[in-house]
């Protein structure tokens, strides 16, 4: 290379050279460069990439990235790294490492072939640690002890523990051979002279043959007063048992009672519904909402059965335990498979539920179907009245329900709608909620009834 500030002096045969920082090379023995003299002296070479380790000529070097860094500097800001070789200038005897980073922490790491003594602390991390050290000791002559450094203060707190341990064995001796004090109950038996009172919802508990704890009774946080535990029988023994001031009737007193043993809220045994015998009702049977009969077959046919005044049997409605409920009346039988879900009629292409079967203007729910001597006719269920009759229906037996008002010739709902039958399809604008406004989904601007509230869709 040029060496363009060099120059040299000759003093009586004595070479002086002179030259630029920059310009000098440090090579190692290969002659391969490794940095200038102002690099590894002054201004520190930089290397942001390998480990430590592979650095092993002294100098000055400004890092980033290394491996084998410690934790606790900044990996993403350059640091310090100042390196002491001796020996080998390319294979070093023992290389001193001294880290220093940005945050103030200084770290050093002595490596001697293949054994490092690993960073340890300096610097601002040194003297943290010795502050937590004071912080944790506290201050020495603030000690409530004559001694006023650490160990001296421990052996006299040792020597007073000792002589406390003296004296807890001669208090326990002595409390051992006292019977016991009179304000505190003896464990063995005692008799109370004041009142035991049990804190709210706490309870007095009494214990089992297996050592475990039962309730006896306590209070409860509303003011309830709980005796016993729902884990064990409770037995009451005295002479009288009385609740408010008034007999509790037991099988003991039963008889000394003057009670009526055949009545019961003044109604003779025989004004009820025997449940072991034939039994007549006398007058009308009624069910409040959500209550009903229910048939108790075992394996055998049961039966309601509907009776002419004189007494004989014009119909009844059979169940048994294969799920099949009949109603026979008059040669005719409609059964109902519940297990299999099917409705089977048997003399009869129909079923007509009238209040009065000569009266054609009473409204009637009947069960229709395709008849091959009429006109053909939807298979469904309908409520029919002149001018004003509706129902539920096969639509073209398409497997779908629909709802159709007879006397607007529509239909007003489909169940069983879509490609697998699994939708509704409501077929009008429908009223919706208490208020009843009305729901649109159309292109044109609803018009005609529409109530307050209704809300439309366009498409």
């Amino acid at each position: 290379m040029a060496i363009k500030r060099a120059k040299y002096w000759n003093n009586h045969n004595v070479f002086h050279f002179e030259s630029d920082d920059r310009q000098i090379l440090i090579l190692d023995k290969n002659n391969n460069t490794i940095g200038t003299l102002r690099e590894m002296l002054f201004t520190g070479k930089t290397i942001n990439g390998g480990n430590f380790r592979d650095i092993k000529h002294s100098g000055v070097y400004r890092i980033k990235g290394l491996q084998g860094m410690p934790d606790n500097i900044p990996s993403d800001k350059e640091c310090i790294l100042a390196v002491t070789a001796i020996g080998d200038a390319d294979n070093p005897d023992m290389i001193l490492y001294r880290l220093i980073s940005p945050n103030g922490i200084i770290t050093e790491n002595t490596v001697s072939g293949s054994q490092a003594s690993g960073w340890m602390s300096g610097g601002v991390g040194l003297q943290n640690t010795i502050k937590n050290i004071n912080g944790s000791l506290g201050d020495l002559s603030r000690l409530k002890t004559q001694a006023k450094n650490v160990t001296d203060a421990l052996n006299e707190v040792n020597s007073r523990s000792l002589a406390n341990e003296d004296n807890l064995q001669k208090l326990t001796q002595q409390f051992n051979t006292h019977n016991h004090d009179d304000r505190y109950v003896d464990q063995d038996g005692d008799a109370m002279s004041g009142d035991l009172g049990m804190a709210n919802n706490h309870h007095y508990q009494v214990f089992n043959t297996g050592g475990s704890r039962a309730n006896f009774g306590y209070m409860t946080n509303h003011d309830e007063l709980v005796i016993g535990d729902s884990r064990y029988s409770t037995k009451l023994t005295g002479k009288d048992l009385t609740f408010n001031g008034s007999s509790v009737l037991t099988t003991n007193n039963f008889e000394g009672m003057k009670l009526s043993a055949h009545k019961l809220d003044g109604i003779d045994s025989n004004g009820f519904i025997q449940v072991n015998r034939n039994d007549t009702k006398n007058g009308t049977l009624s069910f409040t909402a959500n209550h009903h009969i229910e048939f108790d077959v075992n394996g055998k046919d049961n039966r309601i059965i509907h009776l002419h005044s004189g007494g004989d049997q014009i119909g009844a409605i059979y169940a048994n335990s294969q799920g099949t409920l009949e109603y026979r009346a008059n040669g005719s039988v409609i059964s109902a498979d519940l297990h299999n879900h099917e409705l089977a009629l048997k003399h009869t292409w129909g079923i007509e539920l009238q209040d009065h079967i000569n009266d054609p203007y009473e409204p009637r729910i009947v069960w229709r179907r395709l008849d091959d001597n009429d006109a053909p006719m939807d298979a469904g269920i309908w409520l029919c009245q002149p001018a004003n009759w509706g129902g539920w229906s096969d639509d073209e037996k398409k497997h779908t329900v629909v709802w159709y008002n007879g006397r607007t010739n529509q239909s007003i709902a489909q169940y069983g709608y879509g490609k697998n039958g699994e939708t509704v399809r409501i077929f009008h604008s429908p009223y919706i909620g208490e208020h009843n406004s009305r729901l649109f989904i159309q292109n044109e601007r609803p018009t005609g009834d529409v109530p307050y509230g209704s809300v439309w869709i366009g498409l």
